[in-house]
């Protein structure tokens, strides 16, 4: 054989996992028997012996004498108990009193508004071809609020313009009327 033919699959295992199935397989197997066979052995040594047929050399059988002659205490003439110590009692244990929690001697102070964010709303006008107003686009309203060196994102990604962004979806459409949150705008 090969080493190819045990690199090579058999439905869903490779060959040489099939060997080790197969091997494990008949190793349990063989204990299996051989675990089977001993049990078999022992269960008939313990049969031989306790009918009193057989017995190993180095055991010597035990004999029990019972003398009739004495007195057989009855159950009715037992002592109270058939001779134990009397059982005793413990009290129930009892749970310590409860106590019911003290208020809070300083009143909780309450927390302060979070400030209001700095910034305006602006209304987008209709774009004109001839004379477009700062306010028709995102860039502009951008670049006239907040300067040219601030990105249309910033005020596109605003939190306050998510409404805006799930309705419209892309900033090339907003709409006039439509209302823009410029954040830091005075």
């Amino acid at each position: 054989m090969e080493v190819v033919f045990w690199k090579e699959k058999t439905g869903p295992l490779p060959n040489w996992a099939w060997g080790g199935l197969v091997l494990g397989g008949a190793v349990a197997y063989s204990s299996w028997q051989r675990n089977k066979a001993a049990a078999a052995a022992e269960d008939e040594e313990a049969t031989s012996t306790a009918s009193g047929i057989e017995l190993p050399g180095d055991v010597a059988p035990t004999y029990v004498f019972q003398n009739y002659d004495q007195d057989v205490t009855t159950i009715n003439q037992a002592p109270a108990g058939g001779g134990r110590p009397p059982i005793v009692t413990l009290p129930a244990p009892t749970k310590p009193p409860v106590t019911p929690p003290k208020p809070p001697t300083k009143p909780t102070p309450k927390p302060t508004p979070p400030k209001a964010p700095v910034g305006k709303y602006v209304s987008v006008a209709k774009w004109n071809s001839k004379k477009a107003p700062w306010n028709s686009t995102i860039w502009g309203i951008a670049n006239k609020l907040l300067g040219p060196k601030v990105s249309w994102q910033t005020v596109w990604n605003a939190p306050q313009n998510k409404a805006l962004r799930d309705k419209r979806k892309d900033p090339k459409k907003i709409q006039p009327g439509d209302k823009v949150w410029v954040p830091g705008a005075k």
